[in-house]
């Protein structure tokens, strides 16, 4: 009845911002399904734009992505994002999480303060390197300027939000200084103990904070099959918050 799904929405929803992932496996949602389960969360795009089919022969192809926040790069992040497996062969792929959230409880107390106290310029990358950090940014390159730590606007949680595709550097600081203050980030957010992987097996539904975590992907170039539907919580669209650019600059 009602009720009993109102106390269930209620229940995921407080799973979802306590844990920041939610797994469920054997599914087999249509999508609207799909976006009626992450509404729980906030608003859900429409249907081909930012919600949309993942394959190895779609928009973003085979490569591999670091670990990134999707549209870290931007004034509004998308809230979070979820993929539902609709065709991929059991055990032959994999998505990894880091936390935010447990690095930044994990950071030594040096490391916490210059955290605190610092912003980290970022960029969208439309290379397999990094931008280098010591060049002007490319006019078209959506960019912004936030501080290192994120407090998260539902739960309060600090968010050591230091993103590894992305990040250009450390605002204030000489290139060589920056580049080593990134890699002490890194080696927490990034230690092997702390990272969560996903084997995908047909059926299975993630939903994650896209603030709390940051996500990857190695390359599926000899995948031989892994079509994920995807939905996108945000108030804002991609082509809203990068106008002018299209999904094939990604």
């Amino acid at each position: 009845d009602e009720l009993a799904e109102a106390v269930e929405r209620s229940a995921l929803r407080d799973a979802f911002h306590r844990h920041s992932l939610i797994v469920a496996r054997g599914q087999a949602l249509s999508w609207e399904q799909h976006r009626d389960v992450c509404a729980i969360v906030g608003p859900v795009l429409d249907e081909g734009r930012d919600s949309t089919i993942i394959a190895t022969d779609g928009n973003f192809g085979p490569v591999a992505y670091s670990f990134h926040s999707d549209l870290s790069f931007t004034s509004e992040p998308f809230k979070a994002v979820s993929l539902h497996a609709l065709d991929v062969v059991d055990g032959e792929s994999f998505t990894c999480f880091a936390s935010g959230i447990l690095a930044y409880r994990a950071l030594p107390p040096d490391l916490r303060r210059l955290a605190d106290t610092h912003s980290i310029l970022t960029a969208a990358i439309f290379a397999d390197d990094r931008i280098d950090p010591a060049k002007p940014i490319p006019p078209r390159f959506p960019r912004a300027v936030r501080p290192a730590v994120m407090r998260h606007p539902e739960t309060g949680e600090q968010i050591l939000y230091v993103i590894e595709q992305s990040a250009v550097r450390i605002e204030g600081m000489p290139v060589a200084e920056s580049d080593a203050l990134l890699a002490e980030f890194a080696k927490v957010l990034f230690r092997p103990e702390a990272i969560f992987t996903h084997v995908w097996n047909r059926g299975d539904f993630l939903l994650w904070d896209n603030l709390a975590l940051q996500h990857a992907r190695p390359d599926l170039t000899r995948i031989r099959r892994r079509v994920l539907q995807r939905a996108t919580v945000s108030p804002k669209s991609f082509f809203e918050l990068c106008p002018g650019l299209t999904l094939d600059d990604l």
